[in-house]
């Protein structure tokens, strides 16, 4: 009999999840070949017990709990279990139909896609339409269609009137928790960020708060969105925070696993990058419509320079033409812009070097991916990047293509020629 001790592993988790032949340790680094290629940690795992140690314990504990009972108590059990592991019997064409028709015993039906989604989603504690891919849209919004309630410039009321504008605004932007008048509004605030390796749970049971983190700000931003104001951009700002830490997450972005767990990551940055745009953009646009609303002022107003707004630094109240505030909050925005620009590009070559892990020599002579020449069933995420159809089949490539387009489209909002000039 073998001596039951366990062995070091000569390939990594990484290659082992995809089935890929490791190189070893190479160098002084420790690290496979493919590892060192993509910057990630190489992790090894001690190999099991040779045989069959599981089911050696449960045949021990079954002749131990045999002997302790009686012959007629153990037949009872052995027909037990037996009759709970006896095939379900299949489901007849009328209860699917039923089924497919709605009319089942709770008076609704559940499609087996959305049942599984809303397990996932069960999992993390969020909504379950949070995470579907096609539940905010692949495309950059335009202006014409921001969810958002602009005051008429031509309106005299007091809603029309700016806030008091701080200049500070875009200069370091604390995490704090802001006030709109009197009542308090939700402001994002981030947990701080876990390690696998200072954490006392086992790696199967880690987990992050990084979609409780996004619910949140999603949930501000979109409060902030029922009334825009200045105190929008700190809430924006907390949300691109938190995407730079959903970038680098090692607990829900773990490259060892397989993509289809791993897409839970990709989904939460394309929803939380799409409600930072639409944030953005809809801010932009308030400041140029109200800014913009100085066209409709009495010739008084426009021989004084024009509409005054107040604004505030270091507590000082001063007041200056609107045309300015314009100014102001598009350069102070340009630095918004260019690090989500940053982000944006870093996202897409995460999601690109992860897709290239083990497809680095396709396709063959022969136009084919090593795995269709092998004719091996892969998972349905891991397309070829190399194949044509890969941006449109594949939902990571189609999130990096939205949250680039919303990007830019925000980048040439702030960058591009002043529309109140």
């Amino acid at each position: 009999m073998q001596n039951p001790t366990r062995q070091k592993r000569q390939s990594c988790e990484a290659c082992r999840t995809r089935k890929l032949k490791c190189s070893g340790y190479t160098g002084e680094r420790r690290s496979c070949t493919r590892c060192l290629a993509l910057n990630v940690v190489c992790h090894y795992q001690d190999k099991g017990i040779p045989g069959r140690p599981r089911k050696q314990r449960g045949d021990l504990r079954e002749e131990s709990s045999r002997a302790s009972r009686g012959p007629r108590e153990a037949r009872e059990s052995s027909e037990a279990r037996r009759f709970a592991f006896a095939p379900s019997p299949p489901v007849t064409d009328s209860s699917s139909a039923r089924s497919i028709d709605g009319s089942n015993d709770e008076g609704q039906s559940h499609p087996p896609l959305q049942t599984a989604a809303a397990h996932q989603t069960h999992r993390l504690g969020v909504d379950s339409l949070f995470l579907q891919p096609l539940s905010f849209p692949l495309f950059p919004p335009s202006n014409d269609a921001l969810p958002t309630t602009l005051p008429d410039p031509s309106s005299s009321s007091a809603d029309f009137a700016f806030d008091p504008f701080p200049i500070e605004l875009f200069g370091q932007c604390p995490l704090v928790r802001h006030h709109h008048g009197d009542e308090e509004t939700p402001t994002a605030t981030l947990s701080p960020p876990q390690s696998p390796h200072s954490s006392p749970q086992s790696p199967a049971t880690l987990s992050c708060h990084c979609a409780d983190d996004v619910s949140a700000s999603v949930r501000a931003l979109r409060h902030r969105a029922q009334a825009v104001s200045h105190a929008i951009v700190a809430d924006l700002r907390v949300g691109i925070d938190l995407v730079e830490r959903l970038l680098t997450c090692p607990i829900c972005y773990d490259i060892k696993k397989a993509p289809r767990l791993t897409i839970e990551n990709v989904l939460l940055i394309g929803r939380l990058m799409h409600e930072v745009n639409a944030g953005y953009r809809r801010y932009v646009r308030w400041v140029g419509s109200i800014t913009s609303g100085g066209d409709s002022e009495s010739s008084e107003d426009r021989g004084h320079g024009g509409p005054k707004d107040t604004v505030l630094v270091g507590g000082a109240a001063f007041e200056v033409d609107r045309r300015m505030v314009q100014a102001v909050v598009r350069q102070g925005l340009q630095a918004d812009a260019a690090r989500l620009t940053d982000l944006g590009g870093r996202f897409a070559l995460r999601q690109h070097n992860r897709h290239m892990v083990g497809h680095e020599t396709c396709p063959d002579p022969d136009g084919r991916c090593w795995r269709e020449r092998y004719d091996m069933d892969t998972d349905p995420l891991d397309i070829c990047p190399q194949n044509a159809a890969a941006r449109t089949l594949t939902p990571c490539y189609r999130v990096v293509d939205a949250i680039c387009l919303g990007i830019k489209a925000f980048a040439d909002d702030v960058n591009g020629p002043d529309t109140a000039a």
